[in-house]
């Protein structure tokens, strides 16, 4: 036994399967500290850990943190003491070997008691060495029977972010509109990365979301934390009742899309208008997948889907940017009185009226036209595109002469 200050720190102890069953049942052993992860073994892993019982193999240790008087939290072993409480409460049917195909109550009686009483080595830590970062590094020490994804190693990085991920994963729009497994913490993993790209980071890479969970100056007030919140809540709203349309890709770049229009434009009124956008483009971008335009549109959705899934920095730019021009199109109000109008409301008029010049009719590129204000600036006119036409350089110049 370890000691430190004169308090016990480590010490094996040896319970039977039916004890660690009966501390699971009358809460005394908690499964779910903020750092676990949520059940991730296969039938095949959990009867392969009933045979191991049934041959009188060695199971490996089990790892408990002492909270307080009989109360433990499970730090390494929630997947073995899962499995033996399913087992036991005839929730698992043995899938391979001798007893193939059954459930506990259908064994023999001396195969029943060789279970309940099987030994299980259990290190109990208890003392001032085990605050929470020092236990929390030993859960990831231990992880190695079913890898821990990024997702799930996040969870036990101390900090402020956790909690706010929690919550934005837990949101409407996440909840009922987004096609992202719960399990293994799929929704918390898009919430780090919207605020990871929300925070001007270029990429999402693991290892860079990790440094963002370790910055100590992130926490609710954060300007790009809000912002997030209401990227979230205006899509929840828009989404209202429309059921499952977003991947994780697109709700990653859409909502970043939101989070930079939010420091230009007002969504009041809007979010069901965007929600109708954004169904359309994402029809459109089905059908062109299938019979595949030539137009510059065309193009544009075959390269969203291209980029779909990548997480590579200009692919993920590719994606903001795209939505950025859809969201822009319903006409979403600027928040001040802008006299010019921005590249993406220039293009998304361009596309709008045909390519087309409203003065003498004729097509040209983009860059040889320019946005015009029908009521004129000067004379109250907004900056949106309610307000907004393209006009080629000599008309517009033309126009400007004669005003």
């Amino acid at each position: 036994m370890d000691e430190i200050e004169g308090k016990p720190s480590k010490q094996n102890k040896i319970y039977p399967v039916s004890t660690i069953v009966e501390l699971l049942r009358s809460g005394h052993l908690d499964l779910e500290p903020d750092y676990q992860r949520g059940d991730v073994w296969k039938v095949k892993q959990r009867s392969a850990l009933i045979d191991t019982v049934l041959n009188d193999l060695d199971v490996p240790k089990l790892y408990w943190f002492e909270k307080g008087p009989g109360k433990f939290e499970v730090v390494d072993g929630k997947q073995r003491i899962t499995t033996f409480k399913m087992f036991l409460d005839n929730e698992l049917e043995l899938d391979g070997g001798e007893y193939d195909g059954l459930f506990f109550r259908d064994l023999p009686v001396e195969i029943k008691s060789r279970i309940l009483e099987f030994k299980v080595v259990v290190m109990q830590l208890s003392g001032d060495r085990w605050d929470e970062d020092v236990v929390q590094d030993m859960f990831l020490r231990l992880q190695n029977g079913t890898p821990l994804n990024p997702a799930e190693k996040r969870r036990a990085i101390m900090g402020k972010i956790g909690p706010i991920v929690d919550d934005m994963a837990s949101t409407k729009v996440m909840a009922e509109n987004c096609a992202i497994p719960e399990a293994r913490y799929g929704r918390e993993d898009a919430a780090a990365k919207i605020i990871h790209l929300a925070l001007g980071n270029p990429d999402i890479k693991a290892k860079a979301i990790e440094e963002t969970y370790k910055k100590g100056d992130l926490n609710e007030s954060h300007e790009k934390i809000k912002a997030a919140k209401r990227a979230l809540n205006i899509l929840s709203r828009g989404f209202n009742g429309r059921g499952i349309f977003f991947k994780k890709y697109s709700i990653i770049s859409i909502t970043t899309a939101i989070i930079e229009l939010l420091a230009e434009y007002s969504f009041t009124d809007k979010e069901s208008a965007v929600a109708d956008a954004l169904q359309a483009v994402e029809a459109r971008r089905k059908a062109n997948d299938k019979e595949p335009s030539a137009t510059d549109e065309g193009q544009e959705l075959t390269r969203l889907t291209a980029a779909a899934r990548s997480d590579r920095a200009d692919h993920i730019k590719f994606r903001r940017d795209f939505y950025r021009k859809v969201i822009i199109s319903v006409g979403i109000t600027p928040t001040d009185q802008r006299r010019t109008f921005s590249a993406d409301e220039k293009a998304a008029v361009y596309f709008r009226d045909g390519k087309k010049c409203k003065c003498c009719g004729k097509e040209f590129a983009l860059e040889q036209m320019e946005v015009d204000h029908v009521k004129p600036f000067a004379r109250g006119g907004l900056t949106d595109l309610g307000n907004a036409q393209l006009l080629c350089v000599p008309c517009n110049r033309s126009k400007g002469a004669t005003a």
